[in-house]
């Protein structure tokens, strides 16, 4: 079926030329523009990458910066320049192995110490604990004392034994590191015991060391 009545109209494809120019300009500002924020995004991937890289270095250089200085430690224990692990855990074991037996050795040292001065201070107080031994022989006394040392020691005993009527016949003294003395004397009263005697040296003895400790 035909149309006879109906007119085809030409529908014409040229574009004018100042179409194109605000075409492109519209256009192309849009295109520099993602272009621009595509190099940025770039940019900033390259500034992350570098601070991540930067981050690494540093990590890395504590890492081993921290490796070292254990390993100097483990040097200062193991008491040994080596580097190699092995040989400083080996180093290591033998320095404390050698602590301990001079540990051990310092104690029996420390020991052997304090017998030595449990000895000199029982030594010492024995020096200091006045001993008299009086005795009969035939008509005598043999007269024993041994003191710590002081300095009218002697004049205190021989004031006593003036006092109790005996004569002092024979007698020898020594005053090195503590007062000694033996001597030999005669009582004018024959009743007169040795135990007497003897008590009344000790207590001329402790009357000193008394006043000595008074002043």
């Amino acid at each position: 079926m035909s149309n006879e009545g109906s007119q085809d109209i030409p529908i014409s494809t040229h574009i004018p030329s100042h179409s194109f120019h605000v075409l492109f300009k519209s256009i192309l500002p849009h295109s520099n523009l993602e272009r621009e924020r595509e190099r940025e995004r770039e940019r900033e991937r390259e500034r992350e990458r570098e601070r991540e890289m930067a981050n690494n270095t540093q990590s890395l250089r504590k890492r081993v910066a921290l490796r070292r200085r254990k390993l100097q430690i483990l040097q200062i224990l193991a008491n040994s320049k080596s580097v190699r692990k092995s040989s400083l855990i080996s180093d290591y074991l033998t320095n404390i192995c050698k602590l301990k037996l001079k540990l051990e050795a310092i104690r029996r040292e420390y020991s052997n110490l304090i017998a030595v001065k449990k000895r000199c201070l029982l030594l010492l107080k024995n020096m200091r604990e006045p001993k008299v031994k009086v005795q009969k022989v035939g008509d005598k006394f043999e007269v024993k004392v041994k003191c710590e040392r002081r300095e009218d020691g002697l004049v205190s005993i021989l004031e006593v034994l003036e006092n109790m009527g005996l004569d002092v016949l024979q007698a020898r003294v020594s005053c090195d590191h503590v007062f000694s003395m033996e001597a030999f004397v005669v009582a004018q009263d024959q009743a007169l015991e040795a135990s007497d005697v003897a008590q009344a040296i000790l207590r001329a003895i402790e009357k000193q060391v008394g006043e000595d400790h008074v002043t």
